[in-house]
């Protein structure tokens, strides 16, 4: 399965809200997370749940949107804006997917 099917699998579950269970079955058991805030990769999938579930929480509100796509095999780079408290964020989510379309590193 190419990055085209797990993305679209991705903005499904991020059009639903960043539900815990949704993200749950997009995510391998043995998924990392590498996060922008903590300095070291957070593996298994609860981990990973639970810092997307948040992210969701914190980014995705009425003005988020991914604004360009790059995709090549079982590798996607999303750029995403959003506004939080009046300031103006751009940030990419670069995710790699399993051949079976689950997420495998975040």
């Amino acid at each position: 399965m190419s990055a085209r099917e797990g993305v679209a699998s991705w903005h499904e579950v991020v059009a639903g809200g960043n539900r815990p269970a949704d993200l749950a079955a997009l995510i391998r058991k043995d998924a990392v997370f590498h996060s922008p805030v903590v300095h070291t990769p957070q593996a298994g999938r609860d981990l990973v749940v639970a810092y997307l579930a948040a992210a969701g929480q914190t980014l995705n509100n009425d003005s988020f949107t991914y604004v360009r796509e790059i995709l090549e095999g079982n590798q996607a780079m999303l750029e995403f804006t959003t506004t939080m408290d009046g300031i103006h964020v751009n940030g990419i989510d670069i995710i790699a997917f399993d051949d079976d379309g689950k997420i495998i590193d975040f």
